[in-house]
């Protein structure tokens, strides 16, 4: 029996979370491929699902800027998403998203139980609410969502994702990618406290360097990691590039070219996930249980906390942690063991 559903997917951000529920897209497209699925996200990361060659229609709303003017906030979201959906998905799971999906037209509005979301009153909004484990990897807690809904066993088949891009990109890529041993670095994340110190990045990657000889490309999103780019790339003059700032779907394709990649718990590594390039990462105050990408080619070391605390997602004191020693304590010696 062909199904062929008008479905609207709702996650709005953050970045790296987005891209940890693209495995969602893949199921629904892999079950229902006459499908039509749009999403609607911030205006910020447009860029990276309308690149995705599984999404019709990036749809862009300005939640955060709406927040404070409820009147704002529905005449902002009508006047974005237009069509009638057979089924919404909130993946979201707070306030905001829940009243994108109370001012959009759908027959049936998914999302997660009360006592799961993120903010419980989203449950108001929606029609099918389904409990998650917050134990699971987080990709898993969103498949979730559609395999209770859908009463599906099955999980996506791994499939290699190529973002859509230029033909002068693609030539652009093949300049980049001639060394033999080939290692991006993506120091940088949102939130200090996730970060490694920058000597302790040198001490590993020249450690790597002598058991490897790899070229490494560095990577950055802002002026500040650009900085701590510049002087990584000091270090090796010779043998690393320092890549100018990229778009999220060349940065993806130039990630598919790498034989590993290194990276803090960022929107770096997540999009590197979605490659199947190796991935080294490492973690502090968020749970590498949760949040490392899947799969044996994936290596991940978690910081102890030496204040004791513990968390099943993200440690609370992730903002206000004035040492983050959790990961800043860690030392090179004790990284190599992801990489021998």
């Amino acid at each position: 029996m062909l199904v062929k559903m008008e479905i609207l997917i709702i996650k709005t951000s953050s970045l790296g979370d987005i891209i940890q529920s693209f495995p969602v897209l893949a199921l629904l497209k892999q079950t229902y491929p006459h499908s039509q699925i749009d999403w609607v996200v911030e205006k910020s990361f447009c860029e990276l699902l309308e690149a995705h060659p599984d999404i019709r229609q990036a749809i862009p709303v300005e939640a955060r800027k709406w927040k404070k003017n409820l009147f704002a906030y529905r005449s902002g979201v009508q006047a974005a998403v237009k069509n009638d959906y057979d089924v919404s998905i909130d993946l979201q799971g707070n306030i905001k998203s829940g009243l994108i999906a109370k001012f959009i037209s759908a027959k049936q509005k998914v999302g997660t139980s009360f006592s799961s979301a993120p903010e419980w009153p989203n449950g108001f909004f929606l029609t099918h609410r389904y409990p998650l484990d917050k134990k699971k990897a987080i990709s898993l807690q969103y498949l979730s969502l559609v395999q209770n809904h859908f009463a599906l066993q099955q999980a996506p088949i791994p499939k290699q994702l190529f973002l859509t891009i230029t033909p002068e990109e693609e030539a652009w890529i093949d300049e980049q990618t001639a060394p033999p041993v080939r290692y991006m670095v993506c120091p940088g994340s949102q939130w200090e406290n996730k970060k490694l110190f920058l000597p302790t990045w040198i001490e590993l990657l020249k450690e790597f360097a002598h058991k490897k000889n790899p070229h490494y490309y560095f990577v950055w999103g802002n002026e500040k990691e650009e900085q701590e780019a510049r002087a990584l790339h000091a270090q090796f003059p010779e043998m690393s590039t320092l890549l100018p700032h990229l778009s999220l779907p060349l940065w993806q394709r130039l990630m598919a070219k790498m034989d590993g990649i290194f990276s803090v718990d960022s929107s770096a590594l997540h999009l590197a996930a979605t490659t199947g390039v190796p991935t080294y990462s490492f973690f502090g105050p968020s749970s590498a249980a949760v949040y490392k990408p899947a799969g044996a080619h994936h290596h991940a070391l978690q910081g102890p906390c030496p204040y004791g605390k513990t968390f099943t997602k993200r440690c609370p004191a992730l903002r206000t942690c004035k040492t983050g020693a959790c990961i800043k304590g860690l030392s090179s010696k004790t990284l190599e063991e992801i990489i021998r």
